[in-house]
């Protein structure tokens, strides 16, 4: 008898239990983050990550059962001034008795007909998984944009200094490493705190900001609030420079995992890297307050926060990772100046879903 064929249709709460089952058999670990919700409410949240897209989750159905999921993440992007939805793929699974199988590419047709449709363009970051690679070849061709990722590591201590040191730059690197303690890290020279939600000073910082740039995901407060200050969404410790009333700029901290911190998420106007500074001295204290040995961003290559980062010891890991884009429903030659090297583009991990 012929093996069923296999269904496919959007996900909703309703299939949040079959959708755990799913991930967390195919992951060794699932969610990849600490979270303090049960694994559903994280889920959940990931699901409504923005209010007109509610229908773009895919699943696979074999014999009236959950065998496949594939959650994307929306979000509201600025491009040259034009607020337009991106799609980032989040958590994609097959239950383990089905991996290897070619099966994941099949659901492709559905996907473009029924998901496809509810984003401008997708936002991606490349990924070495067959399947993953094999999914994004079967929904077209992506580009990379033109100023690609870069991991920066800051170590706080001179054991880790040193060992960042010999990653980026092998024996080279290791009379530079003892520069890169904390004691490089004086007090910062504004006001800066800690809140556990974000206020309508954000989106003036936003305001102000975003024409700086000809590609960044928007950062107002009502966004910042779901991605960071909801602990459905992992822990966060966010950190507001301030003067006066005025928010001068924001870190986002999250605690990974080998005794190092991330900076998830960082906004100041390229106008002050003053400000720039005296956040990323407060994210190495914040850090090593905690106990963590290390602590890094990732920034594309050509990037205003950059050099400040560098002169106060970060180091560049030599990693490239790339970003691609493609179009939905707009044609793929409307952002073709998306892959111009000089692109002023604001990308961190926050973005996607690395943490």
């Amino acid at each position: 008898m012929a093996s069923p064929p296999m269904e496919y249709r959007t996900g909703n709460d309703g299939d949040l239990d079959g959708m755990v089952a799913v991930f967390q058999a195919a992951f060794p670990r699932w969610p990849l983050i600490d979270v303090p919700v049960p694994a559903r409410e994280h889920l959940a949240w990931k699901m409504r990550s923005h209010p007109r897209v509610i229908d773009g989750h895919m699943l696979s159905i074999l014999d009236g059962e959950v065998v496949g999921a594939m959650v994307q993440l929306a979000r509201d992007v600025r491009i040259r001034g034009e607020t337009l939805i991106a799609q980032s793929t989040a958590d994609v699974a097959l239950v383990p008795r089905l991996q290897g199988t070619g099966l994941s590419r099949l659901g492709t047709p559905f996907y473009m007909a029924t998901i496809a449709g509810l984003f401008d363009l997708s936002l991606n970051t490349e990924s070495n998984h067959p399947s993953l690679r094999a999914i994004a070849a079967s929904r077209g061709t992506s580009r990379s944009i033109g100023n690609p990722f870069r991991r920066l590591v800051l170590g706080l201590t001179p054991a880790s200094a040193a060992g960042i040191r010999w990653h980026a730059a092998g024996w080279r690197g290791l009379p530079h490493a003892t520069r890169d303690t904390v004691r490089r890290l004086p007090e910062p020279r504004i006001e800066i705190e800690t809140v556990q939600s974000l206020d309508s000073r954000l989106d003036d910082l936003w305001a102000e900001t975003a024409p700086a740039f000809d590609l960044i995901g928007v950062r107002d407060a009502a966004f910042l609030n779901w991605r960071y200050a909801d602990p459905r969404g992992g822990v966060s410790l966010i950190r507001i420079a301030t003067q006066g009333d005025a928010v001068l700029g924001y870190t986002v901290l999250r605690w990974a995992a080998q005794d190092g911190a991330v900076i998830a998420d960082m906004l100041v106007h390229p106008d002050r890297p003053d400000v720039v500074r005296d956040l990323a001295i407060d994210a190495a204290r914040q850090t090593r307050a905690q106990g963590h040995r290390s602590v890094g961003c990732m920034l594309p290559t050509r990037h205003p926060y950059r050099d400040v980062l560098l002169k106060l010891g970060f180091v560049d890991l030599g990693r490239q990772t790339e970003v691609k884009y493609d179009g939905s429903t707009r044609p793929i030659e409307d952002f073709a100046f998306l892959e111009e090297p000089g692109l002023a583009a604001h990308l961190t991990l926050g973005d996607f879903d690395y943490i």
